[in-house]
C-alpha cells in the first residue's frame, strides 16, 4: 500500500505506546477509553515515547496521565502503525504505537483538563470497542476480546 504525499513534505517518526486497561467488575471484563477534548474522539490510551524511555514505561506512563490509572502489565499485545498528515506544515508523521494488555491496579478517572473530556470503563465486547474512533485501535482491542475468548460472556 503506498502511501500517496508529495515528494516535497518532511518525514518524521513518532514512537509511541499505550496500553488496552483491563478490570473485573462482577463477572464482566471491562476496558477503559478515553474522550479527548481537542480531537474529539475515543480512543484507548497512548502518547509518546520520550527520550531514553522504554515502551513499556511509556505506555504506563500514558495510562496514568490520560486516565488517573495505575497499572499492571500483563502482556506485550502488538505493535499498529498510523500516519497523520499535516498539509499546513508539509509533514508527514509516521505513528508506531506498540500496545500492551494491561490490569487496573488503583486510581479514579481523571477529572476532565485541555485533553480529556471524561474516562470511562466499558464492556470488553464488541459492542464495547464501537465507541472507539479509529480502526487500528478497535483491531487491538479485538486481539484482547479474542485472548480472553468466552470469559467475558
Amino acid at each position: 500500500n503506498i502511501m500517496k504525499f508529495p515528494i516535497n513534505y518532511k518525514i518524521y517518526e513518532e514512537v509511541a505506546a499505550g496500553g488496552v486497561v483491563i478490570k473485573k467488575k462482577r463477572s464482566e471484563l471491562l476496558f477503559a477509553i478515553v474522550y479527548r477534548n481537542q480531537m474529539n474522539d475515543v480512543v484507548i490510551p497512548k502518547g509518546h515515547q520520550k527520550k531514553g524511555e522504554d515502551l513499556l514505561k511509556t505506555a504506563l506512563r500514558e495510562v496514568k496521565e490520560e486516565t488517573g490509572f495505575s497499572a499492571v502489565p500483563l502482556k506485550y499485545l502488538t505493535k499498529a502503525t498510523y500516519t497523520v498528515r499535516d498539509d499546513k506544515k508539509k509533514i508527514m508523521l509516521i505513528r508506531p504505537v506498540y500496545w500492551f494488555l494491561m490490569e487496573y491496579k488503583s486510581g479514579s478517572p481523571r477529572k476532565k483538563n485541555r485533553e480529556v473530556k471524561k474516562v470511562e470503563w466499558t464492556p470488553l465486547t464488541t459492542t464495547g470497542l464501537r465507541k472507539l474512533s479509529y480502526r487500528n485501535e478497535k483491531k487491538v482491542v479485538t486481539l484482547v476480546i479474542k485472548y480472553y475468548g468466552d470469559k467475558n460472556k
